[in-house]
């Protein structure tokens, strides 16, 4: 029997279920501005991704797996976009300060940057999610940091 999914949400529902999600975003730019405040070298960059990573797919991923599946309209969120953009700016900062820093290649671009760092991330906590929830071990924090480095050193 095909399951019958009710989509119509209630104003006042979705209303709050998208004030939830924005809060939640604000508050994951404010943990990852204050993790990257005193950052200053690649394998803090590193060290801190990954971290970031682990605890999120820990502890807050279910919630907000949660919230997406609630408001059933993948991209419908109109906070995304601002949040989205925080985000963008404590990142180029970062990264402004590590090539100044000479830790990251100042050959390539910000917006290179940002992808590496973002794809890295996104096909991280995929990965960090999926192994949680198989109780699976794997080398993934590991490579997840090679994966960074080899993308933003400084080249020879």
């Amino acid at each position: 029997m095909e399951k019958v999914r009710c989509t119509a949400i209630f104003p006042q529902r979705r209303r709050s279920l998208q004030g939830l999600a924005e809060y939640c975003f604000a508050r994951e730019n404010e943990r990852i501005r204050v993790l990257f405040a005193d950052c200053c070298t690649l394998a803090g960059l590193e060290e801190r991704a990954v971290a970031y990573l682990q605890d999120i797919a820990a502890n807050r991923m279910g919630d907000y797996k949660m919230i997406a599946q609630a408001l059933d309209t993948p991209g419908k969120c109109e906070s995304v976009p601002a949040c989205a953009d925080e985000l963008r700016d404590i990142m180029r900062t970062l990264l402004i300060r590590l090539q100044a820093a000479g830790e990251i290649d100042p050959a390539v671009s910000l917006e290179y940057c940002c992808t590496a760092i973002f794809s890295a991330v996104v096909g991280g906590l995929i990965g960090l999610c999926f192994t949680a929830e198989c109780g699976i071990q794997s080398g993934l924090p590991e490579n997840l940091k090679m994966l960074l480095h080899r993308t933003l050193q400084v080249q020879q």
